[in-house]
């Protein structure tokens, strides 16, 4: 299954974003010269491309280790939701032993074809919440996800029940259509995309023989609120497009990051009802945690740095009396002082043509904070300021 970017396959990690344009196997031109998700196919073609399992590792990657499996077949759901004997069955047979945090609440929810936003911490096995749904209910689940590095990493440690794909930008137009092919024909269990391609005529065409979809998964689904207003505006338009074009049984939203506004957000644009949120506020007992207040005296702590490695230098905040403060932002405006340590008591409304430079030690209370203050700077810098 290597030639169509497989689990049987391996691939190298990457991090840069899926590019917006479509990958149609009518006009792609080249592939990456990387290759795609695993290496490319030795003239194979049909159920042999398909079938095959001696795939061998692209140079220099580190082949991840996928669960062990049972080798049992999987079973099918018989009822809405499935038993837990089912469900656990399952389970095994995809290599894990138990469920964590609410995994179960939100599989056996997705068996029952209802829609859910499932908010779990970062290790809380959230992939297995639409992997196991796929190889019981039959079908193909569409995954969108934001990163390629993220549909990669996923791809690599899927179990060998489960036979997909992922279609992006670097790939060739004989690839492009060898998985579209084995996409309509029903061949794969689970397809990867980004949230552009749903708009790819070749995509929808190779999916319309399948609908309605039993499952519908989106991966970093706070995407929806945080990126949605301005630089993938895809997500925007995503639920709307999903309802339109691609039905689905259920829809499974996944973040591990969501305040209550976002879970609104997600699940209005979802259609997800709200007895459909589930969220895991449990704490891992790893992870440590320290919040650390800043105080007026960080800044004459900077300052005397500053000036034991003979830069001149002043701290400014408001605990310094008020007659001190004026001085103190009079030197500066004058350029008679280099530099001045400061809290958020300095600067408003500041007129120093002269500054060269903002640099934050902390972080500000707030986005409209940071951009106030980075906009210290002139819009024409003094050539005397070095």
């Amino acid at each position: 299954m290597d030639a169509m970017g497989c689990s049987e396959g391996r691939s190298e990690d990457a991090s840069e974003p899926e590019a917006g344009g479509d990958t149609d196997p009518e006009s792609s031109t080249s592939a990456d010269e990387d290759g795609p998700a695993t290496k490319r196919p030795r003239k194979a073609h049909g159920k042999e491309a398909i079938s095959r399992k001696s795939a061998a590792k692209p140079r220099a990657v580190r082949k991840p280790k996928a669960p062990k499996t049972t080798g049992a077949p999987v079973r099918k759901a018989k009822s809405r939701g499935g038993s837990a004997n089912f469900v656990r069955h399952n389970l095994k047979v995809m290599g894990f032993g138990e469920f964590r945090g609410r995994q179960l609440e939100v599989i056996r929810r997705i068996l029952a074809g209802r829609s859910t936003l499932a908010v779990l911490p970062t290790g809380a096995g959230k992939s297995l919440t639409y992997q196991l749904p796929a190889a019981a209910l039959g079908g193909t689940v569409l995954v969108i996800s934001p990163l390629l590095a993220l549909m990669r990493d996923q791809l690599s440690h899927l179990p060998p029940q489960l036979p997909a794909a992922m279609l992006w930008g670097g790939q060739s137009k004989e690839e492009a259509r060898f998985i579209l092919q084995s996409l309509s024909e029903g061949k794969l269990r689970i397809i990867y995309v980004a949230p552009e391609r749903l708009q790819s005529r070749p995509l929808l065409e190779a999916l319309a023989p399948l609908l309605p979809l039993p499952l519908i998964c989106i991966d970093e689904a706070h995407c929806l609120a945080e990126w949605g207003h301005n630089f993938r505006s895809a997500y925007f338009r995503l639920g709307l497009l999903l309802r339109q074009q691609i039905p689905s049984r259920a829809i499974l939203a996944l973040t591990a990051t969501a305040t209550s506004a976002t879970q609104v957000a997600i699940a209005d644009a979802l259609a997800i009802p709200p007895d459909g949120i589930i969220q895991d506020t449990s704490l891992r007992p790893n992870l440590r945690m320290r919040v650390s207040r800043c105080e007026a005296t960080q800044a004459d702590q900077a300052a005397r740095f500053l000036a034991a490695q003979g830069i001149s230098a002043l701290s400014y905040h408001a605990q310094k009396p008020h007659q001190e403060r004026e001085a103190i932002q009079a030197r500066f405006c004058q350029g008679k002082v280099r530099v001045v340590t400061a809290t958020v008591a300095f600067g408003m409304g500041l007129d120093a043509p002269g500054v060269g430079g903002v640099v934050h030690l902390t972080l500000p209370r707030s986005l409209e904070e940071y951009v106030q203050q980075a906009c210290y700077l002139p819009f024409t810098p003094s050539p005397k300021v070095q």
